[in-house]
């Protein structure tokens, strides 16, 4: 992690960052392209910490948790111009959730590495 946090610091060129402003300004979204069925790609980019904290309170929902993982696919969904197209309704989701799950895991699977998700919230995605 901590080379992670230097290789982005030199990128930036300024250095270390020396006040919470400056920490506000370098926000951004990462992208990441996934192949799915068909030849198709589709892009994803990262959460926002309201978008996990959304995910994580639907994981501690029983009524909810079976669409925990439908939810964080329709929230990276993005255009090629880095804009979120997923629908996050209970209509959507539950469409989703009965999609093929090869493609549905490979977004998921993406997520995780994109937002530096770890095993265990891995895990308790694929037991909701």
């Amino acid at each position: 992690m901590a080379d992670e946090a230097t290789a982005v610091s030199q990128k930036n060129g300024n250095g270390k960052i020396t006040n919470f402003q400056e920490f506000l300004e370098t926000d951004g979204v990462d992208f990441l392209d996934i192949p799915v069925r068909g030849g198709k790609i589709v892009t994803i980019g990262s959460l926002t910490g309201v978008e996990w904290a959304q995910w994580t309170e639907m994981r501690e929902d029983p009524q909810r948790r079976k669409l925990s993982g439908a939810f964080l696919v329709a929230k990276s969904l993005v255009d090629d111009k880095g804009n979120r197209i997923g629908d996050d309704s209970d209509a959507s989701l539950q469409r989703l959730v009965h999609r093929n799950v090869k493609d549905t895991e490979a977004i998921l699977r993406g997520v995780f590495k994109l937002n530096g998700i770890g095993p265990s919230a891995e895990i308790a995605a694929k037991n909701a």
